[in-house]
């Protein structure tokens, strides 16, 4: 049992304290640095975000293009030469989302749908339109024309260098705000702005007063930021590189992300609100923790239910093994000890206890082959029975009572306080034998001759106290039975000790 109780300690419970302890430790430690990795990781959601938003614009310039080719390769299929101004941009902004076209010819010269013409170098942005390579996209601020913002599609007429038609498609606070749903994804308070790589402001869904169209973002945001830090964040827009940064605009914290916009030179920034990003960091910081407790508690859950599992099994198994060593330490007729448990428990009090008083006694059964002969050997075997049965009353349940042979009894008083108590249990046996007897309907007294042995001063070991009371067992035989002698004759006076040797001797004569 204490083997089975070890091995559990050194197999669960001393693991799963160490486990605990470094979970404990592990928990402490997440828990600080989790609120850094949340923050981290929701900056990084972010600035994906924000590239996302970026993607749309590039997927709407793309399919700007496309719808522009498609057109043109329509009009130049079916002679562009036969048509007039109107014939050929009447369509193109009717069949797209362009708000107006122009048809450059040869020498510079521009007509609108209408028919209008006059000279493109009029245009302040027309030279940088037109200097890109055969087909692109270019943002100008105002059309001049119309008076818009917008982007600018080029396509080349039938794969000519001088004649190509350039589409307007509005990009306006509106258009941003359709590309980039940050205001509907986050806040409110959050807005977004485009640039070119040097900061000007293209557009943006701001409300703030220090942003403008044709302003410097950098210009802007210079007061009250570090300006280390808006030279490094500079650096790395030019570079059309993606991040995120904190500035202070107005009298708020953001945190802006920058991400280029593809096939172009602008970028697009995302301003979040530092405050609402914070309240969200920290919503998912506590879910976070949350995951953690419910992972440290499943597994908590899990350890205690496998201890309980093994606790159960150790119980049933010492149960069962109890059972069995009760079962080989007992003696199946009378339900008493056996020999070999009786000898072995009194060996281990000895040992555990060598300067405390004990009492030995010795019980053999007065012609017991006798009652066998006469009375048959099932009458024999409920003397046995019954004395195991009631002799226990006598005695406390701790002091050790078997059966240590076919009609012999030992018993052994433990942590007897005084020497007079040696006697008095004595007396204890004696009563207990002239009351004794066995029987249904006619009572038969069973007697017995007992020998008394006091431990340590009769034997300090069990093989010497154990001759002690058998020779003590010898002497009440010899003296007539149905008598406890003990070894030292305590129980007796010099003269009735004397008699006792004189009547022995007698019968030695006459045995002789």
């Amino acid at each position: 049992m204490k083997d089975e109780w070890k091995r559990f300690f050194l197999q669960w419970v001393l693991p799963v304290v160490i486990f605990i302890v470094v979970m404990v430790f592990m928990f402490a430690s997440f828990t600080a640095n989790i609120k850094q990795e949340t923050v981290t990781d929701y900056e990084e959601d972010m600035v994906v975000a924000s590239g996302e938003y970026a993607g749309n614009f590039t997927s709407s310039l793309r399919k700007m293009e496309a719808v522009s080719e498609a057109l043109i390769d329509v009009i130049a299929e079916n002679n562009l030469a036969n048509f007039g101004a109107s014939e050929i941009l009447g369509p193109l902004v009717k069949d797209s989302e362009a708000y107006m076209a122009l048809l450059v010819a040869e020498n510079d010269k521009v007509v609108t749908e209408e028919g209008r013409s006059f000279q493109g170098t009029t245009l302040s942005y027309f030279d940088s339109v037109m200097s890109l390579n055969t087909k692109g996209v270019a943002f100008v601020r105002d059309d001049e024309i119309r008076g818009n913002s917008a982007w600018v599609v080029k396509m080349p007429v039938n794969d000519s260098a001088h004649k190509c038609v350039l589409l307007y498609y509005p990009m306006n606070k509106e258009v941003l705000g359709r590309m980039v749903t940050v205001e509907k994804d986050a806040d409110t308070s959050s807005f977004s702005i485009i640039t070119d790589k040097d900061g000007v402001i293209l557009s943006t869904t701001s409300n703030q007063s220090g942003f403008s169209d044709g302003s410097n973002f950098w210009d802007d945001i210079a007061s009250g930021n570090n300006a280390s830090t808006i030279r490094r964040v500079k650096t790395r827009v030019v570079s059309l590189l993606t991040g995120s940064f904190e500035a202070v605009i107005g009298k708020s914290d953001y945190i802006i992300t920058y991400c280029p916009i593809k096939e172009t030179n602008y970028i697009l920034m995302v301003c979040y609100n530092k405050l609402n990003v914070d309240k969200d960091e920290n919503r998912q910081y506590r879910n976070n923790i949350k995951r953690l407790q419910w992972c440290l508690a499943v597994m908590a859950m899990f350890i205690v239910v496998v201890t309980f599992i093994q606790i159960v099994q150790i119980y049933i198994s010492s149960k069962n093994t109890n059972e069995l060593l009760d079962k080989a330490d007992t003696d199946q007729l009378t339900g008493l000890k056996n020999k070999l448990a009786t000898e072995r428990e009194i060996k281990e009090y000895i040992e555990e206890h060598p300067d405390t008083l004990g009492l030995l006694f010795v019980v053999d059964i007065d012609n017991f082959k006798k009652i066998n002969d006469t009375m048959g050997h099932a009458f024999g075997d409920e003397v046995l029975r019954e004395l195991g049965r009631n002799i226990g009353i006598n005695f406390r349940v701790s002091d050790i009572i078997g059966r240590s042979g076919g009609d012999e009894f030992m018993i052994f008083l433990k942590n007897l306080k005084e020497e007079q108590n040696t006697l008095r249990e004595a007396q204890k046996l004696i009563y207990f034998f002239r009351h004794f007897q066995v029987g249904d309907y006619v009572k038969y007294s069973v007697t017995a001759s007992i020998g008394a042995a006091v431990f340590p001063t009769n034997g300090a070991d069990f093989e010497t106290l154990y001759k002690a009371a058998d020779a003590a067992v010898y002497k009440s035989k010899r003296r007539g039975k149905n008598q406890l002698s003990f070894y030292d004759d305590r129980d007796r006076t010099p003269e009735e000790v004397a008699e006792a040797d004189a009547h022995l001797i007698d019968i030695s004569r006459k045995e002789e």
